[in-house]
C-alpha cells in the first residue's frame, strides 16, 4: 500500500497535487482533507473519474481519522499567496493553522513522512519537526525545487538546450534571500564557464543577478495573473514523493534541518538533499566560493530571525 494524505486538497495547490499524483498513478490509496469537506468531496469525486485512464487507487475525502497510517502526509494548507508581499507575510497566521492540525496528523500516522508546501515553507517545515517530535530525516519541505526548475527552464531558454541537460541549484531560503549556486552548475557535465568558453558566449554578472532575481519574483507575477502558483508545484511534489515512495535515491534542493552547514545549525533551508524510502538519506554542504557562502549565510540569518519569531508564535 502507498497510502498518500493531502491536507489542503481543496486549494488550487492542494488539488493540483493531487492530480499530479494521481495522474502518475502514483498512490494506491489518497486521502483529501480539507476545512472545507464539500470541496474535498467533490475534488475527491472528480479525481476517481479519470480511473479509466491511471492505475487502480481508492480516492476519498475525510478527517483526520481518515488519514491514519499515512505514508506521506502533503501539508498545502494555509493562509493564500497574495502578489506583492513576502512569503513569510503569511506566517503567524500559517503558524496557527499548523498548531491546530499537525498534532493530530502525526498521532494518527507515526510512521509517516511529512512533506510541507505551504509558505514560508522553510519556517514551516521547522515547526512541523517540534510539533510531530519526529526525527529530522521524516520531515521535508518542498523548498527550492521549483525555484531549480525556474532556474534550468530559463537557462535552457537562454543556451538552446533541455533543462535536462542543466545541473545546478537554487539554495538557501525559499524566498527573497534564495541564491543560484552558479559555480556547481554544470551543462551535461561541464562546469558553465568552461561551457561558455567552448561556445564562445558570455553570461555576464549583471544578467546571472537579473536571472536570479527574476526566478525570486516570478510567482508573484503569477499570482497577479491568475491568482496563485499551482501546477508546477504540484509536480513537483507528485515527484519528490514518487522519489520517496520508490527509494529512488535523487538529489533535489529541498529544505530539510540543517546542521553544521557553514557555521548554521537547527534551522530548515535547502540543500543538495538525498532522498528516499526513509526520507532525507542525506544532506550535502557543497563547496561553495566566497561569494556564494555570503549568500547561504545571509538566507542563514533571514532564517534564524524568522524561526525565532515562529517559537514566539508556537509558545503563545
Amino acid at each position: 500500500m502507498k497510502k498518500i494524505t493531502v491536507v489542503g486538497a481543496g486549494g488550487k495547490v492542494g488539488t493540483a497535487i493531487s492530480y499530479a499524483l494521481v495522474s502518475r498513478s502514483i498512490p494506491t490509496e489518497l486521502v483529501l482533507m480539507d476545512i472545507n469537506e464539500k470541496k474535498a468531496r467533490g475534488e475527491a469525486e472528480d479525481l476517481r473519474h479519470c480511473a479509466a485512464f491511471t492505475d487502480t487507487m481508492n480516492i476519498r475525502y475525510g478527517d483526520v481519522e481518515e488519514t491514519a497510517n499515512s505514508d506521506i502526509i502533503i501539508i498545502s494548507a494555509g493562509a493564500p499567496q497574495e502578489a506583492n508581499i513576502t512569503r513569510l507575510t503569511p506566517l503567524k497566521k500559517n503558524v496557527a493553522i499548523y498548531k491546530s492540525m499537525v498534532p493530530d496528523l502525526a498521532k494518527n500516522s507515526p510512521d509517516a513522512i511529512f512533506l510541507i508546501v505551504t509558505n514560508p515553507v522553510d519556517i514551516l517545515t521547522r515547526l512541523t519537526i517540534e510539533l510531530t517530535g519526529f526525527p529530522k530525516e521524516r520531515v521535508i519541505g518542498s523548498g527550492t525545487l521549483l525555484d531549480t526548475s525556474r532556474l534550468k527552464y530559463y537557462l535552457g531558454q537562454t543556451f538552446n538546450i533541455s533543462p535536462n541537460n542543466i545541473e545546478g541549484y537554487m539554495l538557501g531560503e525559499h524566498g527573497d534571500t534564495q541564491f543560484a549556486a552558479w559555480s556547481l552548475l554544470r551543462f551535461a557535465g561541464i562546469a558553465f564557464d568552461d561551457f561558455l568558453e567552448m561556445k564562445g558566449e558570455k553570461f555576464t554578472d549583471s544578467e546571472r543577478k537579473e536571472l536570479e532575481d527574476k526566478i525570486r519574483k516570478v510567482a508573484f507575477e503569477i499570482v497577479a495573473c491568475k491568482g496563485g502558483t499551482d501546477l508546477a508545484i504540484g509536480l513537483s511534489i507528485a515527484t519528490i514523493v514518487d522519489c520517496i515512495l520508490n527509494d529512488k535515491k535523487l538529489v533535489y534542493p529541498l529544505s530539510s534541518l540543517i546542521e553544521d552547514a557553514y557555521g548554521y545549525s537547527n534551522i530548515c533551508l535547502s540543500l543538495p538533499t538525498v532522498i528516499g524510502r526513509e526520507g532525507v538519506l542525506e544532506k550535502w554542504v557543497p563547496k561553495l566560493n566566497d561569494e556564494e557562502i555570503q549568500f547561504f549565510k545571509a538566507s542563514c540569518e533571514a532564517m534564524k530571525e524568522y524561526t525565532d519569531i515562529m517559537f514566539e508564535e508556537l509558545n503563545k
